[in-house]
């Protein structure tokens, strides 16, 4: 039925098949040499140097994303506390030092947290070891922070402390009551205080503690500064009555100059807070609006809180973005959520029926502190995780790691959403 071939396999391979390609299957396995495809050490170099090249360019935009965080403190800290294990950190929650801690006390640099209470300056690491411990006795502590950089101070008292989350080093005094202060991310820091004939005033100093700048304000009560990262410049708003109305004002000022770059009506606005988001952007929260100033073009961009009540506002410098609860009712429930980007135009609003009592950002999302509970919102308006923050709950803030640190009545925790 079928033609066979005859003899051996050995003594007919010799003979020429009338075609080229041949397939293994026609060939037993031990007659064949297996090929390997060869890649030129040229090519080999090629895909090394272009795989080397995609790391560091990943790590410099990761290192630029993260460069408030990576400081030489933080890495040392992470380094020490969460790959060394070193510490005797036994995990949170931790019991606070002192007897109060007001909820605008609390920091976060990197994986850490840092606390004035009217006792101490505290730092603590991700597992809760003491970094710093420092002897404060303030009635009214303030802290003020960028990256690793702290200023902490009395309000209204006459002596300031410099230095990092990790070691206060610096004492200051000062001949009035300070009234509010600010220290940058190159360590030159301010304070405004109180003034025989003026209305208030400006000190600030460069990283040596040396002074630099003073400026005298005889027309209004200044009630936030903000210094920006190259240490030359500042914002400082202040509010003062005319024609018995509140008058808000933005002063900005070169430490190289004696008179102010700009001063910018602000309306009936009391501020609250001013921070650098950029080198020429400065946030302004207030009590009926929100603002963005641009120092290089002028321009104030102010988002009114149309008749509803401001219940709890952040800013993050990191990502150069605020956000602000609105409460529809006026009194904090049903909030309405806005996050900022470093213009002033709206990255995103949510509607809730939430009263809340707190809130943090971080890449993008919004965390918000409503009944002893946590909810976090995405950039789509999306609640993606919520969680117990415990009894007691008055502040939140977001580590590097994603984790929330609760400050609570007295202790402070540590929660994963």
């Amino acid at each position: 039925m079928f033609n066979k071939i005859r003899g051996k396999y050995s003594k007919r391979k010799t003979k020429k098949l009338n075609r080229d390609v041949i397939s293994y299957e026609e060939v037993p396995l031990e007659d064949y040499e297996q090929e390997s495809t060869r890649v030129s050490a040229v090519d080999a170099k090629k895909v090394v140097k272009l795989v080397i090249i995609l790391v560091i360019l990943g790590l410099i935009v990761f290192a630029f994303a993260n460069r408030e965080s990576l400081t030489p403190d933080n890495i040392s800290n992470w380094f020490k506390y969460d790959v060394l294990g070193q510490g005797d950190g036994e995990g949170f929650p931790m019991d606070i030092v002192g007897t109060n801690i007001e909820s605008g006390n609390i920091i976060t640099a990197g994986n850490s947290v840092s606390y004035a209470s009217d006792t101490s300056f505290v730092t603590l690491s991700s597992n809760a070891s003491v970094i710093q411990n420092y002897q404060l006795s303030y009635a009214s502590p303030v802290i003020s922070s960028s990256g690793n950089n702290v200023l902490v101070y009395g309000l209204d008292g006459k002596e300031y402390h410099t230095g990092t989350t990790n070691k206060l080093d610096y004492t200051g005094k000062t001949d009035e009551g300070i009234i509010t202060g600010d220290i940058s991310s190159s360590g030159v820091y301010g304070v405004v205080t109180k003034a025989n004939g003026y209305f208030s005033k400006l000190f600030v100093y460069n990283k040596d503690h040396e002074q630099i700048y003073a400026y005298s304000f005889s027309d209004y009560y200044i009630s936030s500064l903000a210094i920006n990262s190259a240490g030359n410049r500042c914002v400082a708003c202040g509010v003062s009555g005319k024609d018995g109305a509140l008058s808000g004002v933005a002063y900005v000022l070169d430490f190289q100059k004696e008179e102010p770059l700009g001063i910018y009506d602000l309306g009936e606005n009391f501020i609250y807070r001013a921070e650098y988001l950029t080198g020429g952007e400065v946030c302004l929260i207030g009590d009926t609006a929100s603002a963005v100033l641009d120092t290089v073009s002028g321009q104030v961009k102010q988002n009114s809180y149309n008749q509803m009540t401001l219940a709890s506002f952040e800013v993050n410098e990191d990502t150069a973005t605020f956000a602000v609860a609105l409460s529809r009712t006026g009194d904090g429930y049903s909030c309405t959520l806005q996050n900022f980007r470093s213009n002033g135009e709206l990255n995103y609003e949510v509607e809730t029926d939430y009263r809340v009592e707190a809130m943090t950002i971080f890449k993008g999302n919004t965390y918000i502190l409503e009944n002893d509970t946590i909810h976090c919102f995405d950039f789509n308006r999306n609640e993606i995780s919520k969680a117990d923050a415990g009894s007691g709950a008055k502040q939140i803030k977001v580590c590097s790691d994603g984790s929330v640190y609760v400050l609570g009545v007295n202790e402070i925790r540590k929660i994963a959403l």
